[in-house]
């Protein structure tokens, strides 16, 4: 029988065999973040925006104040030399915000909604990173027709779905709402249909 022969085989949306996880150079950020905005641009890992402790040794973390923050930095493997990844700093957001939603596209990565710690955001924004001026570029997108928090957001062709989350601060304000926004027409987001289970 030929090699392989009765093994199975990884097909569409399977990962396919074991693949090595490596670890990659710590955030600059020594406290790390909660619920930035992740994504890939042209060679780019964008982590930007994010949560974290004011006092992360605080006795009791649920009564710390939470920071939010507007730093992004870029992975991106060092040119020449040993081609491992740096993370590139000094970028910022236009103003602070964390747990938004995110889809990588051809474009650039479509952040969604958030919270900036006194609100749920409708805000929707592309990230594009520019690999030959090492920039980060934020440009405004159509909006959500309502704010929305700890949901999420996938790509399929060239839809952009936002799915479910929270309208507002707080554990009682999740819901089944989702939006599909056409990113490759820039219109407003439309309702992308029945409501999820």
């Amino acid at each position: 029988a030929p090699a392989g022969a009765g093994a199975p085989r990884a097909g569409a949306g399977e990962l396919g065999p074991p693949r090595d996880w490596r670890p990659l150079p710590p955030l600059p950020d020594p406290s790390g973040v909660a619920g930035p905005f992740v994504g890939t641009h042209r060679g780019g890992l964008v982590v930007a925006g994010g949560a974290n402790f004011a006092a992360a040794d605080a006795a009791d973390l649920w009564s710390a104040a939470k920071k939010f923050h507007a730093a992004a930095y870029v992975l991106v493997r060092e040119e020449g030399g040993s081609g491992e990844p740096v993370w590139q700093r000094g970028f910022t957001l236009e103003k602070p915000v964390a747990y938004g939603a995110t889809a990588s596209t051809h474009e650039g990565i479509v952040c969604v909604g958030g919270e900036d710690g006194t609100q749920a955001l409708a805000e929707a924004f592309l990230l594009t990173w520019d690999p030959a001026s090492r920039s980060l570029a934020q440009r405004p997108l159509p909006p959500l027709p309502a704010p929305r928090t700890a949901g999420g957001a996938a790509v399929v062709g060239r839809h952009v779905y936002v799915v479910a989350g929270q309208d507002g601060l707080g554990l009682g304000k999740a819901n089944d709402r989702h939006w599909r926004l056409d990113h490759g027409r820039r219109g407003a987001p439309e309702n992308a249909g029945a409501p999820q289970p």
